[in-house]
């Protein structure tokens, strides 16, 4: 749980618009690859919480790997986008913080 400066759970996101945007992207992927949206999104999730069942605390460069990388770099552009990789970082770090947002309480 993440919580603000004043004791208060913080279930926001920033970019938020940019989340759910490169969200719909990954389930479309998702959809298209596997036959459900969901999976994609729900692995990169459980990755992310058996760091945090292995961890006291959790960052986004400790909890990398290259599987639960792969579709959200591949859902964000082909490949030949010099922006890709910067994007898809964004992104990672931006599904670590709905995921630690949405945790406990």
């Amino acid at each position: 749980m993440l919580f603000d400066e004043g004791g208060k759970q913080e279930r926001t996101i920033p970019h938020r618009l940019q989340f759910e945007n490169q969200r719909e992207q990954l389930d479309s992927l998702s959809a298209l690859i596997t036959g459900d949206r969901n999976t994609y999104f729900n692995a990169i999730r459980d990755g992310f919480y058996d760091q945090m069942d292995a961890d006291d605390w959790i960052h986004s460069s400790h909890a990398w790997n290259d599987d639960l990388h792969k579709p959200i770099y591949d859902c964000l552009g082909d490949g030949h986008d010099e922006l890709q990789w910067d994007i898809s970082r964004m992104f990672f770090g931006l599904v670590l913080r709905h995921v630690i947002s949405h945790t406990g309480g």
